[in-house]
């Protein structure tokens, strides 16, 4: 008679306990791993940035071949002795500087369709034209003209993709703006915007995170100059330099060209990242505005500063100003923290602190002011 085995098989299996070990080691180690995947797509986003900035350069140094000049910087009135854009609003189309470079970025087709219904022509306004004259016709503001259907594009080489552009629309950014009233006096900024909340238009206009730069404040037709050391306000220092004399490359009707670059191109800021408004600055939430590339004009680096004076510029409207790694609508400002790409004049791209010294970017902002510094790396 054969005996019957009744030894157990060895075990296979894990236990639970063995199950939620195992569990918790691949949990830990996901979680060690996820900041460095966030990094390496962040880093990423950020090399593409640098592409789409750089790309906008190309096209701007391709114009000025073409056309013997950098595109105007805002086809709007010459704002010195003004009181802001209103003047004469509707004889001037308020293209803006970006609409351009389109035929250099493969966008012809919607260059083509603005272009035949605004002007193009730093030269040229409706001031004056005939009533119904091709000249008064395309010279009034391109909202006013069949250029608007024309502008409901989402250009991607004109969007960071750190960013969220698309969600600012409850408002959006017209142009940003600067102007004196006088030949002496001291020289306004800010910045327009439609005004309809939360209106179909907000959505599918094309928005841009990237803005040419104007220098200090452009071109304004003043003398004015200040400096903190003779008790000015912050956001004012101009260096004691005459405020005209820190221009960009691009401001109001603007025609510079290479050899107007007397402190190098390597040396002068072309663009800029830009974000828009957002309702909390300090954590980028409540995101409320974002820029129109048809119609913005170029960023001046006045604001360019990590602290102002409080009496004269209340903490409601420019509380921004606080903290320079805060986005805000009047300065350039980037989802990259604490930096922002750039392309200078040159077409080089770099990843630009925003902690340097406010004299460090009105200087880089300016095509020809003689003052030479360091990009702030």
């Amino acid at each position: 008679m054969k005996k019957c085995n009744l030894a157990k098989s060895p075990r296979t299996g894990f236990t639970l306990v063995e199950l939620l070990v195992v569990i918790a080691i691949i949990g830990i180690l996901v979680g060690l791993l996820l900041p460095a995947v966030q990094a390496a797509r962040e880093a990423a986003r950020r090399m593409q940035c640098q592409n789409n900035i750089r790309q906008l350069g190309l096209s701007a140094h391709n114009f000025e071949s073409a056309y013997k000049r950098f595109p105007p910087g805002l086809l709007f009135p010459v704002p010195s002795r003004s009181a802001g854009l209103d003047v004469q609003w509707d004889q001037h189309s308020g293209i803006g500087h970006l609409v351009h470079l389109l035929p250099f970025m493969e966008q012809t087709a919607i260059y083509q369709g603005i272009s035949q219904n605004s002007s193009l022509d730093a030269d040229q306004t409706g001031v004056g034209a005939a009533s119904g004259s091709p000249q008064q016709l395309k010279n009034r503001y391109w909202w006013n003209t069949d250029s608007w259907d024309h502008v409901h594009y989402t250009l991607p080489m004109l969007l960071c993709p750190s960013d969220s552009s698309e969600q600012g629309t409850t408002y959006s950014i017209l142009t940003n703006f600067t102007y004196a009233t006088s030949s002496t006096a001291r020289p306004s900024a800010g910045y327009y915007y439609e005004g309809t909340a939360n209106a179909s238009w907000h959505q599918t206009v094309g928005k841009t995170n990237y803005l040419g730069c104007s220098g200090w404040g452009g071109k304004l037709g003043s003398s004015w100059s200040s400096s903190v050391a003779t008790g000015g306000p912050i956001a004012d220092d101009s260096n004691g330099m005459a405020v005209d004399s820190l221009a960009g490359i691009f401001y109001h009707r603007s025609k510079s060209k290479f050899g107007s670059i007397s402190d190098g191109t390597s040396n002068t800021l072309m663009f800029g990242e830009v974000t828009g408004k957002f309702l909390d600055a300090e954590h980028r939430s409540g995101r409320e505005m974002s820029f129109w590339w048809v119609s913005t004009g170029p960023m001046p680096t006045r604001w360019m500063c990590s602290a102002t004076d409080r009496a004269a510029n209340p903490a409601s409207a420019f509380d921004f100003l606080r903290n320079i790694n805060w986005p805000g609508p009047a300065r350039f400002s980037s989802n990259h923290i604490g930096t922002i790409n750039a392309c200078m004049g040159d077409v080089s791209t770099k990843s630009m602190s925003l902690n340097a010294d406010r004299v460090v970017w009105h200087s880089i902002g300016g095509a020809s002011d003689g003052l030479v510094v360091a990009t702030p790396e």
